[in-house]
């Protein structure tokens, strides 16, 4: 990104359109104070098929690795 700053906001946006989850949390730093300006905000609106994908990609990667740390099981104990 060199220090593009407008860059780094289409990047965030890029991921937060259309995905409740990150909108929560965009929402929550607005609440404290955060203030988001009309590029970013636009970008979120412009990009709903490219965050939908990367959401998905990130989904299954996740679950893949998630998969692979547990398939052996594990062991707990605890005293009752």
């Amino acid at each position: 990104m060199s220090g593009d700053y407008d860059a780094a906001w289409r990047l965030v946006a890029d991921q937060t359109a259309n995905n409740e989850q990150y909108q929560s949390v965009i929402r929550q730093m607005a609440d404290n104070g955060y203030i988001f300006d009309e590029t970013f905000a636009g970008e979120i609106r412009n990009n709903t098929g490219l965050v939908n994908d990367a959401v998905g990609e990130l989904y299954t990667s996740t679950q893949e690795y998630i998969d692979a740390t547990f398939a052996g099981g594990f062991d707990a104990s605890t005293d009752v």
